[in-house]
């Protein structure tokens, strides 16, 4: 009777520290990944200071029927929906390109796979996320 009251004993300290183990375990993963995501939220912080987007209404441009707020991309008006001859070619190559180089570094700062080749005006890139 002995020895199986000393099995039960080990299998019981096996079992808690297995248990304290996996929860170390478990809390190192998720400080990993803490600081994976704040190193992550201020490198978009950054690009987005970098190219700075944000919502904005041209003045007399309502040749195309629409009075609504542009897409602005450093300054440059992206196009509307599919309609690329919303905004003037100029325009389009500069805020297109602005869009790759963001798609091109946010992909890396967020290990995301976007897998999609991009090309415009000679300039081809290739979206592939970090291995």
């Amino acid at each position: 009777m002995w020895p199986l009251s000393r099995l039960k004993t080990k299998q019981t300290d096996s079992s808690t520290m297995h248990t304290n183990a996996m929860k170390a375990a478990q809390m190192g993963l998720m400080a990993t990944t803490s600081e994976r995501l704040k190193r992550q939220s201020k490198a978009v912080k950054q690009l987005c200071r970098l190219f700075p987007m944000r919502r904005a209404i041209i003045d007399g441009e309502k040749k195309d029927g629409h009075s609504d707020p542009y897409d602005v991309i450093c300054g440059v008006r992206l196009p509307r929906g599919l309609d690329p001859h919303s905004v003037p070619s100029e325009e389009l190559s500069a805020s297109l390109g602005y869009m790759l180089q963001v798609l091109s570094i946010a992909i890396h700062i967020l290990s995301a796979p976007a897998l999609h080749v991009a090309g415009f005006g000679g300039f081809l890139f290739t979206c592939m996320a970090a291995e």
